[in-house]
């Protein structure tokens, strides 16, 4: 069951000491959604569970510090995010298949912020990121090899981690699996090239 959360009206200027907004299981459109945090100042986090009726996705929060999103969006667009500090993006579509969408200029943006330090995928992605000191990759399926490059790339590209959390799909054919040797990754003929002298020796946890 899902609650219809409709347009603000005209004379709305939004919830002045609004600090955080959590919304689960809630149908909005994406103008509605737009127009209620735009007005809110001090807005700092924002959790999105299962929202219906915005496939594209827009934030524009200049105060947001963490960004929570999971559930179904074709596209996503943060504007002014340079205060972000935590990203958690767990989308069910296959968002990055459109570049005309605003997605992919979105995550080579955040790629430069110099705020951010927790990304978290549902997904991967090859991208460098410089900044970052916690990396989390779920659901990912170690079995597509171009998956297991992108997820290597990753890791490869943020230098800077302190915490590496990676969960993988499981089948019942995994189920006893105990130990993962990677006896070499040299000379990747992917999309991304992994450096198999890559040490994490600054890596924590």
């Amino acid at each position: 069951m899902a609650l219809y959360l409709g347009s603000p009206t005209s004379d709305f200027n939004g919830f002045t000491n609004l600090q955080s907004l959590e919304l689960f299981f809630v149908d909005l459109a994406a103008e509605t959604f737009t127009s209620i945090t735009m007005n809110c100042r001090h807005l700092a986090f924002i959790k999105l569970y299962h929202c219906t009726g915005m496939k594209h996705l827009v934030i524009n929060v200049p105060s947001l510090k963490s960004l929570v999103i999971e559930g179904y969006h074709k596209s996503l667009e943060i504007n002014n995010g340079q205060h972000l500090v935590n990203i958690s993006l767990d989308l069910e579509e296959d968002w990055l298949e459109d570049p005309s969408t605003g997605t992919v200029k979105t995550i080579k943006t955040l790629a430069d912020s110099y705020e951010l330090r927790r990304l978290h995928f549902g997904d991967a992605l090859g991208c460098q990121w410089h900044l970052l000191d916690r990396l989390c990759l779920t659901a990912i399926d170690l079995r597509d090899v171009d998956v297991f490059h992108v997820t290597i790339g990753m890791v490869q590209s943020c230098p800077c981690i302190k915490e590496l959390d990676i969960e993988w799909k499981r089948t019942w054919c995994e189920s006893s699996l105990q130990d993962v040797v990677i006896p070499s990754i040299n000379n990747s003929k992917h999309k991304v090239d992994c450096n198999a002298e890559y040490k994490l020796f600054h890596l924590r946890k």
